[in-house]
């Protein structure tokens, strides 16, 4: 059996707002963005593209597109 060995890691989270109306908002355009990514994964699979640079295309087109880039 391997050994393993424990390493300390530090990490923290700073939260950039305390207001919960703008991290309501932030998580509201977060969700949008995923559906759209997932959205565009999934055509790209019924429509038999399976290239990941392809789907990541589409997944980066999506996504700007609800950005408004």
């Amino acid at each position: 059996m391997a050994k393993v060995k424990a390493v300390g890691a530090a990490s923290f989270s700073v939260d950039t707002s305390n207001n919960p109306e703008v991290n309501a908002a932030r998580k509201r355009r977060s969700q949008v963005i995923e559906a759209a990514m997932s959205a565009a994964v999934k055509r790209c699979y019924a429509a038999g593209v399976t290239d990941p640079v392809k789907i990541r295309e589409a997944m980066m087109a999506a996504r700007a597109e609800v950005k408004g880039e």
